[in-house]
């Protein structure tokens, strides 16, 4: 009978091999997660541009699928830091559409790592930044419409932060019109963010400096306080 040494020898590597297999296996069933690990690799390194380059597709609830998304738009808003103006308004519809389907993701499939009270925000800002940088009035309007809707649309993940942007968008849309009247849009906008008490979150000094211009606008347009 030949000794089970070298077999009990060889279980380590074989394990170690039988790991590898079942981590490389997973990766081929679920790309996406083979996705989400370069991705992170490349944002940890600092090479944005290159995240924002990838190609992400997955279906909302496949494992993952909200980190991904996540990461892409981070990087692609990072980059919109800097750059010329046009090449940030790409980088921010980058980071908006991506945020956007990180929070569908999440919706779908919850992720602690990619939380839908944190893409809701960053979905809400990168729309305020991309309306804030359009080329033009009809851009302006058509992206504002998009922050009153995304804000309306997150009112369960975010509450304060979504009344805070919802009253910018009334406001915004009022300024964006006719140089007169929009008192009912100003009302709406002063209502949000009465309702939103925003003191103590991330959204205070914001608040405070949208309640100025809401007063401000009140003021020049002769509206009823």
């Amino acid at each position: 009978m030949k000794s089970p040494l070298p077999l009990l020898l060889a279980l380590p590597g074989l394990l170690t091999l039988a790991g590898l297999l079942a981590l490389a296996g997973c990766a081929a069933v679920n790309p996406t997660v083979a996705g989400l690990e370069r991705a992170k690799a490349l944002a940890a390194e600092g090479r944005h541009a290159e995240v924002a380059r990838l190609d992400v597709a997955c279906a909302p609830a496949a494992p993952g699928c909200s980190q991904l998304r996540l990461v892409k738009a981070d990087s692609c808003r990072r980059l919109a830091e800097a750059g010329e103006a046009a090449a940030r308004r790409r980088s921010l519809d980058c980071a908006a559409e991506h945020y956007a389907k990180a929070l569908l993701a999440a919706r779908a499939a919850p992720d602690p790592m990619a939380p839908a009270a944190r893409l809701a925000p960053a979905l809400l800002e990168s729309l305020q930044a991309r309306r804030d940088l359009a080329p033009d009035r009809a851009d302006a309007l058509d992206v504002n419409a998009r922050l009153g809707e995304a804000a309306r649309g997150a009112l369960a993940e975010a509450r304060p932060a979504a009344l805070v942007f919802g009253a910018d968008a009334e406001l915004a849309g009022v300024l964006l019109g006719a140089p007169a009247g929009g008192c009912d849009a100003i009302a709406r906008a002063g209502a949000l963010l009465a309702e939103a008490r925003p003191a103590g979150t991330e959204v205070a000094a914001r608040a405070d400096q949208l309640g100025r211009a809401v007063t401000n606008a009140r003021r020049a347009r002769g509206c009823v306080a």
